[in-house]
């Protein structure tokens, strides 16, 4: 599950995950932690479901064993989740700044140039 993941995230090792999309790479992280938690929550369904049923051998593996690596994935993912806020967060107002002071700048030109033209209609 791990290496599906990792290959899902990066395009199959095509793309940093640091070079995609952030809100693409965002969907996919999360698409990876669901899949993660629907694994989990079928394993213990599957156990509990085992247990209930006479004569049905139990599970006598632990979960951890079964899950640990992904879960260790899944923990790393989730640190990595805020950086790629901040960073579509940052660069979103970045753009609306850009564009605004873009805005301005056009609108203080031509009130310059609507100043001086109305100057020399006066001459």
């Amino acid at each position: 599950m791990v290496k599906a993941c990792k290959g899902y995230l990066t395009e199959e090792g095509l793309s940093r995950v640091w070079d995609q999309d952030r809100v693409a790479i965002m969907s996919r992280i999360h698409d990876c932690l669901n899949l993660n938690r629907t694994y989990q929550d079928a394993f213990q369904r599957t156990k509990k479901r085992m247990e209930e049923t006479p004569g049905e051998k139990p599970f006598d593996f632990s979960q951890l064993y079964i899950f640990g690596k992904f879960e260790a994935f899944c923990r790393r993912l989730e640190k990595v989740l805020p950086s790629l806020c901040v960073f579509l967060v940052s660069n979103t107002y970045y753009v609306r700044i850009q564009f605004l002071s873009a805005g301005f700048q056009e609108t203080k030109r031509n009130e310059i140039t609507l100043c001086l033209l109305s100057r020399l209609d006066s001459h």
